[in-house]
Formats: structure tokens, C-alpha cells, sequence
């Protein structure tokens, strides 16, 4: 800030001088004086040396504002740029984590279901096994096999219900990761957007 307002001193100063040391210049030069140049032609002179002096102000501050409107440009695009990494990166771990999550909790579900599964399998053949043996001993004894019929029906819908259950959860933790990974999708689209409107602006 200090050396951009020293710049702007220096440019003054040196405008002023000119302004004021024209005659002199021209002088110099050998035209202010010599006879046979009119006071006319040498104001024409100092009119186009001024306008001269103008047009390179003009083009400095001109300069000066390209410049700084590159460099607040280059600061918004850094920033954005960290931003979307930051939250990529983001997005990223909890991906990772939910991966090794769906990877552990699949194991515990096929462990947990399996034993119950298995035992609900095995308390069904059992109870076939008994009604067959009811149904050989006495074919009279129908409220009997009717009940083993009933607790037959019920585990065959439980094992049914647990194996929804069952399906249902890795269903979810997939659909999770499904979702996550989609989501790294558009934010990678949404970064090239964002950093294409910044480099066409």
C-alpha cells in the first residue's frame, strides 16, 4: 500500500515537472526561441505533449486496475479451490469410513443372522420330524398335529421376516455408500463449473 501510494507521488511529481519544464524542453530540443517557430507551434507542441502525458496516465492506471483485478481474481479462485478441496477431502473420508463401517457391520449381520437363521431351520426339521411321528403313531390325534402345523408355519415366517431383515440392512448400508459416492460425483462437476466461471471471468 505504502509503495503503491510512493508510485503514485513519483507520477505526480514527474507530471507536474513536465507540465511546467515544456518551454524548456522544447528549448532543448531547439525549437522554443528559434526564429521562424511561431508562439502557436509551440503551444500546439505543449498541447500534444500533454495529451501525450495523459494518455500514458491513462494507460498506467488502466494497467494498475487489470493488475489488481487479476490478482483479487487469482485470490477468489485460490480460495474457492480450498474450499472444494476441503470439502471433497471431506466427503471423501466419511466414504472411506463408511466403507470399513458397511464392511464390519455385513460380517456381525452374517454372523448374527446365520446362527439365528440356522436355529430356526433346525427347530423346523424338528417339528416335521414330530408331526411326521405323530401323524404315523396316531392319525387320530389331529389337535396335536395341527399345533406342530401352527409353530411350523410361525418359524417358517420368522425365518422369512429375519432373512428380510437381513437383506433389508445391507440394502441400507449400500444404498449409504451408494449415495456418498454420487455425492463426490457432483462435487467433482460442481468444481469444474465453478473453476471454468473463474478462469472465464
Amino acid at each position: 500500500m505504502v509503495w503503491r501510494l510512493f508510485v503514485v507521488l513519483v507520477k505526480n511529481v514527474h507530471k507536474k515537472l513536465i507540465l511546467h519544464g515544456v518551454s524548456e524542453v522544447l528549448r532543448v530540443l531547439g525549437v522554443s526561441g528559434v526564429s521562424g517557430v511561431s508562439v502557436a507551434y509551440e503551444q500546439e507542441l505543449k498541447e500534444k505533449l500533454y495529451s501525450a502525458l495523459k494518455s500514458k496516465a491513462k494507460i498506467n492506471d488502466l494497467s494498475e486496475k487489470l493488475v489488481d483485478k487479476y490478482n483479487e481474481r487469482e485470490k477468489k479462485f485460490e480460495n474457492k479451490a480450498s474450499q472444494l478441496i476441503a470439502s471433497s477431502t471431506k466427503v471423501r473420508s466419511q466414504l472411506i469410513f463408511e466403507r470399513k463401517s458397511h464392511s464390519k457391520s455385513q460380517r456381525e449381520l452374517e454372523v448374527k443372522y446365520t446362527a439365528k437363521i440356522q436355529s430356526l431351520k433346525s427347530e423346523i426339521k424338528t417339528l416335521k420330524r414330530k408331526m411326521t411321528l405323530v401323524q404315523k403313531a396316531s392319525s387320530a390325534d389331529k389337535v396335536q398335529i395341527l399345533s406342530l402345523e401352527t409353530k411350523i408355519r410361525k418359524l417358517e415366517e420368522s425365518l422369512r421376516l429375519e432373512l428380510e431383515r437381513a437383506n433389508e440392512d445391507r440394502n441400507s448400508k449400500e444404498y449409504t455408500i451408494e449415495c456418498m459416492e454420487k455425492g463426490i460425483e457432483v462435487i467433482h462437476e460442481i468444481t469444474s463449473q465453478e473453476i471454468d466461471a473463474l478462469y472465464s471471468t
